[in-house]
C-alpha cells in the first residue's frame, strides 16, 4: 500500500515537472518577442476605493526596477498617506505632487475645490509638455508622447478610455493617421 502511494506521488512529480518544463518553453518563447523598450503611461480613474493604492503599488514596483516614477494627487491634498511615506524614500526616482486641498466632502467648498484642481492641472500641463508631450483635445482626452517607433522620432498617442498607449503616428500626422504599436 506505501509504495503503491509513493509510485502515485512519483509519478505526479514528474507529470508535474513535465507540465512546468513546457510552460517554461512557452514563456521563453513569448520573452523573446518582448525587445521593444518603451516607457509607460498609467492614469487610474473611477469611483470608489483603490485607485490610489492600485497606483502606489505599480509605483514601487517600477521604483524597485530602477525606473522613474512620476505622481500626482488632484484631490487628497495633504492627507498623511504611508504609501507616500515609503516612496518618498527615494528620492531620485521618484517626483510626487500633491496638489488639492483634499477630499471635497472635507473642504465643502465648490468654488475652491475646482480652482485647486484647475490650478493643479494647469502646473502638471505644464511638466507633462516640458517633457515633450502633447495634449491635444482634453474633451477627448487625446495625448502625444514623443517616442521611438520602426527607428524614427514618432509620437505614441493614447485617448481616453483606451486601456494603454497602443497606437503611433509620424510627426506631422494627426489622430486620423494613427497606427497600432506592433506588439
Amino acid at each position: 500500500m506505501m509504495a503503491a502511494r509513493e509510485n502515485g506521488e512519483v509519478r505526479r512529480n514528474r507529470e508535474h515537472r513535465e507540465k512546468m518544463r513546457r510552460v517554461k518553453a512557452a514563456r521563453d518563447r513569448l520573452m523573446a518577442t518582448k525587445t521593444d523598450e518603451r516607457g509607460l503611461v498609467i492614469v487610474t480613474t473611477g469611483n470608489g476605493k483603490g485607485k490610489t493604492t492600485a497606483a502606489m503599488g505599480m509605483a514601487l514596483r517600477c521604483v524597485g526596477h530602477g525606473f522613474k516614477v512620476g505622481i500626482v494627487q488632484f484631490i487628497k491634498g495633504a492627507i498623511d498617506s504611508a504609501e507616500r511615506k515609503a516612496l518618498e524614500a527615494f528620492p531620485d526616482l521618484v517626483t510626487f505632487r500633491v496638489m488639492g486641498e483634499g477630499f471635497t466632502w472635507e473642504t465643502q467648498d465648490r468654488e475652491r475645490d475646482m480652482a485647486a484642481a484647475r490650478a493643479a492641472f494647469e502646473a502638471e500641463l505644464r511638466e507633462i509638455q516640458s517633457l515633450g508631450c502633447e495634449l491635444k483635445d482634453t474633451g477627448q482626452g487625446l495625448i502625444d508622447f514623443p517616442g521611438w517607433v520602426e527607428g524614427s522620432i514618432a509620437y505614441l498617442c493614447w485617448q481616453r478610455g483606451e486601456g494603454s498607449v497602443a497606437f503611433w503616428h509620424t510627426l506631422e500626422g494627426g489622430f486620423a493617421a494613427r497606427r497600432p504599436l506592433r506588439p
